[in-house]
């Protein structure tokens, strides 16, 4: 930084400079040199020695000035000397002028104390001095963050003007170099270069001219010969009205330069403000003018000191230019402006300040500026203002203005720091801009993008992430229960009453699930009829089940849309998370199996999930896999033996289907044939599996020619017989595969007959008309076996064989198969017995008139080339123990 931009140096330079006019004691000079030093390096402590004439002991020194300075004001401290000779070893330093510093301790060496002092962490020391005497000595001490080489350089002009002033104040100066000097009219061109007052004033930043009784210029210093642009040689001589023509009163203009106001030493007089003085290039520059009197020989002078304002004026209209600059922006800006100093109090607002708040300007100074935050954001933003602002000095955030009638504003608020000349944060300047539309539209947007747009109800995406938290929250409020919701046959009700009845219906069945929870629960609408509820603080099982009661009972009760009555009943799944680390994921898995269980039960009620019911889980994942990729050829064909047990004779085989996997263990196919039901599949799993026994059928057909002596029982299931295309594809089969329809019996359970009447006996009678056998299977299990049989075009019939494993222990069995059998004879039909394992059990049948059998005991069921062998072995007429193979 150079002397000139140093603007603080110069400040302290100039206050120096105008004791000159006020001819003060060294003292006082000393003291006040140490204040300014003080304050221009923020130092802790000053200390100030005053120097003597040189006696036979060494430089008597004595401390005239202890003073501390807090940042703010200065206070003087004890001043007990503890030294009264300057130290030898430094002599020759001072009277060099030399400075130093040390910011190491110890410094007991270099300083001299007074008693009790705080101790010393750095110092500066300040000689001032000149080639013949040393005024005195300044200490400065414990300055934040020590000195450098880059101060002692600074400071060099202070100590020039300083030593000046001290020599000014020597009596040597101020009576003998004075008062003494041989100065006559012809010669007093030459004061400027012959006296020690004119080389004491050229250090002067400002100008000073010497004025005679004629008002003619003396003697001037360099600084005056700038400011009016000549050489001061073309300046000396000259009247003083050429450069001064206006700016002091016409009152004081004699005054000015009577005679009689100069007194015979340093005399104080007057100071004009404004005055203008006119400069060599014709141009005007602005001063404050002082005067002072003094004598110099036989000669009478009038001291004039010029400051140049010209720069300050500048400044100020500039100052002024932008404060009016500031108010008509700030009043314009479309943002709300505040400024608050370093103790959070409020120094200026704008209008819409004032507008977002319903506050005046005064209501907002001061820290009530705050009350315009919202109660519920304002501490979180006097947080996050302070600690933003503190570590980057800039501050963003978004938070709600509230006037006192409550009236809500959201607000983006930028900040940012200002800073005093040390680099300490003073203030903050901070702008509001109002963002309630587009906070409006966020909340809109996000409102549309987490809600079901029918009921109102959370969308599933938002059910994702309330998922989410309410796990987290699970060691602190306990288990997480989730509800999948389904309407029963809301399928049915859409269809038959159309899709504008079923959205109606959605939205009421939404509002009773709100009125039956509570507020804290979450409700969501995933997709068609299916909602989920999510219960936090969840117990116990007996809780939740409760709830799931009352959702059932609130459902339960009648529905009234467009003057309809209508009753709707719902399933539950019920799946419970007790640890934090439970996955989203596999607890909406395990409700959703616990939804299949409870519509399986028979719908209308709830089932919590249990570990168990993953592996029916796992079986319907690979079953569809199976189904779905058939070249793995999971699904196998088995076929077991049928005879007739009176000639032994072979008379078919029964195509049995089987399932294999190899991530599970083997089930049978009343099992996996009722999920590929439930799946909504069994076409696919027919059409396959058909394909197949036909694949099978064809090459046993051309390798045999005994086969058409065959019968081969293939069996249908009931959900089949709602294609109405199945006879045909049946019969395409046949064609296709070269197989004749009077070699296959195809076998139906009374079921088939119960959901479409018609459509079954309309496919049962073409398919008799193309010549397939009918067989009614696992007769006796059912409820309509009696109402229906008289009306199918039925050949056989196949007594389960649940009433033929206990036959010859059961009563019961042995009455029931014994009323089958009779039955069948009188209408006609045929009877088979599955299931026949024992000797003793083919006996009974054949004596109660039952002789075509199928069991264990005549042959379990095996693979084609197996059943292909067994075929020949019976047509070489050993059929008995073909029977046993």
């Amino acid at each position: 930084m150079t002397r000139r931009s140093d603007t603080a140096l110069r400040k302290s330079i100039s206050q120096i400079e105008e004791m000159l006019l006020a001819n003060p004691s060294k003292e006082t000079v000393f003291s006040r040199c140490t204040a300014l030093l003080m304050q221009l390096f923020d130092a802790r402590y000053g200390y100030t020695f005053r120097c003597r004439d040189s006696d036979s002991q060494g430089i008597p020194w004595e401390m005239v000035s202890c003073q501390e300075y807090n940042g703010h004001t200065l206070h003087t401290l004890s001043d007990i000397n503890t030294s009264t000779y300057l130290p030898t070893a430094d002599k020759e330093l001072f009277k060099a002028g030399k400075c130093y510093y040390a910011n190491l301790q110890p410094f007991d060496h270099l300083i001299c104390l007074p008693h009790d002092h705080p101790e010393i962490n750095n110092l500066l020391c300040i000689p001032l001095s000149d080639a013949r005497y040393i005024h005195g000595v300044i200490y400065l001490c414990n300055k934040p963050g020590g000195f450098d080489e880059s101060m002692v350089s600074r400071i060099r002009p202070f100590t020039a003007a300083a030593n000046c002033i001290l020599r000014a104040t020597q009596p040597q100066c101020q009576q003998t170099l004075l008062a003494k000097a041989d100065i006559s009219p012809a010669s007093i061109s030459s004061l400027p270069t012959s006296t020690s007052l004119i080389n004491c004033l050229e250090a002067f930043f400002n100008a000073v001219l010497f004025v005679d009784e004629d008002h003619t210029v003396a003697s001037c210093n360099q600084a005056s010969a700038k400011m009016i642009g000549l050489p001061r040689r073309e300046i000396i001589g000259v009247h003083i009205g050429k450069f001064l023509v206006k700016g002091i009163p016409q009152s004081h203009r004699a005054k000015l330069f009577d005679a009689s106001t100069i007194s015979d030493n340093f005399n104080y007089n007057s100071l004009w403000r404004g005055v203008s003085i006119v400069t060599a290039k014709g141009t005007n520059t602005l001063v404050d003018l002082s005067t002072f009197d003094i004598v110099v020989g036989n000669r009478r002078l009038k001291g004039l000191v010029m400051d140049d304002i010209s720069e300050r004026l500048k400044s100020a209209n500039d100052y002024q230019a932008s404060l009016q600059r500031f108010d008509v922006l700030t009043s314009l800006a479309p943002v709300g402006i505040v400024q608050i100093n370093h103790q959070w109090e409020c120094t200026y607002v704008n209008d819409k300040w004032c507008e977002f708040t319903q506050s005046t300007p005064d209501e907002s100074f001061g820290v009530t500026w705050m009350d315009g935050i919202h109660p519920s954001d304002a501490e979180q933003v006097l947080l996050e203002l302070r600690a933003q602002t503190t570590n980057s000095g800039e501050y963003e955030g978004e938070f709600r203005l509230v006037t006192p009638l409550g009236k809500i504003t959201w607000v983006k608020a930028n900040g940012m720091s200002l800073y005093d000349s040390k680099g300490k944060i003073a203030g903050l300047i901070m702008t509001f801009s109002d963002v309630s539309a587009h906070r409006l539209n966020e909340q809109r947007l996000e409102h549309i993008a987490s809600t079901d747009q029918l009921t109102g109800l959370v969308n599933r995406t938002f059910f994702n992430d309330r998922i989410d938290q309410a796990l987290k929250g699970v060691p602190r409020y306990g288990k997480v229960a989730v509800m999948f919701i389904d309407l029963d046959d809301f399928k049915h009700i859409n269809d038959s009453l159309g899709h504008d009845f079923g959205d109606t219906l959605l939205v009421e069945v939404a509002q009773r699930l709100k009125r039956t929870l509570r507020d804290v629960d979450t409700i969501a609408r995933i997709g068609g009829d299916e909602f989920t509820v999510i219960l936090t603080h969840a117990d116990s099982a007996a809780v939740i089940s409760s709830v799931a009661d009352k959702l059932l009972k609130a459902l339960a009760r009648p529905f009234e849309i467009e003057h309809r009555r209508l009753f709707v009943t719902c399933s539950i799944g019920i799946a419970l998370a007790e640890q934090p680390d439970t996955e989203a994921k596999a607890l909406l898995k395990q409700a959703d199996i616990a939804l299949y269980k409870a519509k399986e039960a028979g719908r209308n009620q709830y089932r919590h999930y249990t570990s168990d019911l993953d592996k029916e889980v796992n079986y319907h994942i690979h079953l569809r896999h199976s189904l779905r990729d058939p070249k793995r050829h999971d699904f196998y064909i088995h076929y077991q033996p049928q005879y007739d047990a009176e000639s032994q004779k072979l008379i078919g085989f029964e195509a049995l289907c089987r399932w294999r996997h190899e991530e599970v263990q083997p089930i049978g196919p009343d099992k996996f044939v009722a999920m590929i039901e439930q799946f909504g599949l069994i076409n696919e799993f027919s059409q396959l599996i058909l394909q197949q026994i036909f694949a099978d059928l064809k090459l046993w057909h051309a390798d045999f020619p005994e086969f058409q002596q065959l019968k081969i029982s293939i069996n249908l299931s009931a959900k089949q017989f709602k294609n109405r295309e199945l006879a045909t594809s049946i019969n395409n089969l046949c064609i296709t595969h070269g197989i004749r329809p009077h070699n296959i019996t195809l076998e139906i359970t009374e079921t088939a007959l119960i959901e479409d009447p018609t459509l079954a006996l309309k496919t049962l009678y073409k398919l008799k008309q193309w010549g397939f056998g009918l067989s009614l299977d696992d007769f006796g299990t059912g409820y309509s076996s009696l109402a229906y049989m008289h009306k199918l075009p039925l050949d056989s019939v196949k007594i389960d064989k649940s009433f033929i494993i206990d036959l010859e222990d059961n009563p019961d069995d042995a009455k029931i198969v014994t009323a089958i059998i009779q039955l069948s004879n009188s209408l006609g039909l045929s009877v088979i017995a599955e299931g026949v394992e024992s000797e003793q059990t083919s006996r009974w049948l054949q004596k109660n008139g039952c002789n075509l059998h199928q069991g264990f005991y005549f042959g379990k069921p095996m693979e084609l080339k197996r059943a292909q062998e067994l075929h020949v072995y019976c047509q070489a007429g050993d059929n008995t123990d073909a029977a046993l193979m």
